[in-house]
């Protein structure tokens, strides 16, 4: 730093600590989910992984609904052409290896006698394409078939379809386990029986090697079959790149968010099993596991009571960085009580700290052994985030007559920006040498050529104590 105290620091982004928008899940390799809560619009967006959706040939207007199992979902209207596309991804192909697929279903009115793909990636036919597939769909037959081929051995699991066409939301899953070499089919949490115990072709055996096809993925028709398409609605669909137990599945059917999610949104909708006129719910919610597992009527962690739906959303916005948990009891009578399990689920940190591999930082000139990287690999910070007074942890810059000394931030690409920290110079003698900034000009660009201004700042002087906090916070 120069002897006048002064520095200049441009930034294409602004910030060491950022709101990324993350989701993690109690179920490893989540690596899909279409929650389908956008209700405008024409994308369908991937939370997992970024494999975002289009509705193709869906009216937005007639296609989103209000009344899906949790927030929105999308209407299928039974015209060829229309479905939902996702482009190829190495990570929705799964070779010989495990994957899951979860989603709600519901049909307003039975379905026809045609068939209905509710999802499939690859196709039937080798000629153009690969004849690879994985697909879950109601056939015309009266039955549901999860199907995987890979172009030699087809693999099918057939099972009755009177548990997906109650005029209800049904919850879904099919699973491949290839070390227990079977496909299963669950409804609302049952494992179903196949049509055809006997008949390898039909009873779920898995027979099949390598289905990855490279090719897109499409809710609510078939890839290239005509008379595929959806007459039905489909809401929050899940791909797993693993075999679900029938544990994960169970606890995937009885609470939204799902068992140990991790929340973007500090609104939620809890959600739980299916209602039913016979009884009524009582809601408890809190930060406390066991408080929560004794609360009781006269509790202040009763958030609701005599609900006869299964969904809720509380009145306020909870408190980002924290885990909850909550149970629903099930009133069958004014005297008979149920308590419910204790679920639980989290929301994300409002702000996470960007790693220092995503960001490079050069400045104006520097000292050898104390260049700007220092500035952003965390030399220096404790535990706590308090700074040394150890020269070498710093950048340290030379005067020059007439110009500005400056520091200049790259990353790997735009965030949406929370705060900047800022640790002035802090050497064991800068309190002698008084050789830190002083007045700041902090600047940010979205392409490194227009500057706008954040602020201008004047720090204090470093105190040349270790333990040293950020000056400032913006």
């Amino acid at each position: 730093m120069s002897n006048k105290r002064q520095t200049r620091t441009s930034l294409l982004c602004l910030s060491l600590w950022l709101y990324m928008a993350v989701q993690l899940w109690a179920i490893d390799r989540n690596v899909a989910h279409w929650k389908m809560d956008e209700g405008v619009g024409t994308v369908v967006t991937d939370l997992a992984g970024g494999h975002h959706g289009t509705l193709i040939g869906l009216d937005p207007e007639a296609a989103w609904i209000n009344d899906g199992q949790l927030g929105s979902a999308i209407r299928f209207d039974g015209l060829e052409g229309h479905h939902i596309a996702i482009p190829h991804a190495d990570d929705l192909d799964f070779g010989d290896n495990d994957f899951s697929i979860s989603l709600f279903v519901r049909y307003p009115t039975p379905p026809t006698d045609l068939d209905q793909r509710w999802i499939i990636k690859g196709s039937h036919s080798n000629d153009p394409n690969t004849g690879k597939r994985y697909e879950l769909f109601h056939h015309n037959s009266n039955v549901v078939r999860f199907v995987i081929d890979d172009d030699n051995t087809k693999s099918r699991i057939v099972v009755d379809d009177a548990p997906f066409i109650s005029g209800e939301w049904v919850h879904v899953v099919a699973v491949r386990d290839t070390q227990q070499g079977q496909l299963s089919l669950y409804a609302d949490g049952v494992k179903l029986n196949s049509l055809n115990p006997a008949s390898e072709s039909d009873n779920g055996t898995d027979l099949t090697g390598n289905i990855s096809n490279g090719e897109q993925l499409r809710i609510g028709e078939s890839t290239v079959d005509g008379g595929s398409v959806m007459t039905g609605d489909i809401d929050d669909v899940c791909i797993y790149a693993t075999a679900l137990s029938a544990d994960d599945i169970a606890n995937l059917y009885a609470c939204w968010p799902a068992l140990g999610e991790v929340l973007t949104s500090s609104k939620v909708t809890l959600g739980w099993g299916t209602s039913s006129s016979l009884e009524t719910y009582d809601l408890y919610l809190g930060t406390d596991y066991q408080a929560v597992k004794d609360a009781t009527l006269d509790s202040p962690l009763l958030i609701a009571t005599a609900l006869d739906a299964n969904t809720f959303q509380p009145d306020t916005d909870l408190d980002y960085g924290q885990t909850y948990y909550w149970r629903v009891d099930r009133v069958t009578s004014p005297s008979t009580i149920v308590p419910g399990d204790i679920w639980h689920f989290s929301i994300e940190p409002y702000s996470l700290a960007l790693a220092s591999t995503s960001v490079t930082a050069t400045a104006s000139n520097f000292r050898t052994g104390y260049g700007p990287e220092r500035i952003v690999d965390e030399s220096g910070l404790d535990p706590n985030d308090l700074h040394s007074n150890y020269m070498p942890d710093m950048w340290f810059g030379s005067y020059v007559p007439d110009e500005s000394l400056w520091v200049e931030y790259q990353f790997d690409k735009i965030y949406k920006l929370d705060e900047m920290w800022i640790w002035n110079f802090n050497s064991d003698l800068e309190y002698a040498m008084g050789i830190g900034a002083k007045d700041v000009t902090l600047e940010a660009s979205l392409d490194g050529i227009t500057w706008s201004l954040i602020a201008d700042l004047q720090l204090s002087q470093g105190t040349s104590q270790p333990g040293y906090s950020a000056q400032y916070r913006g």
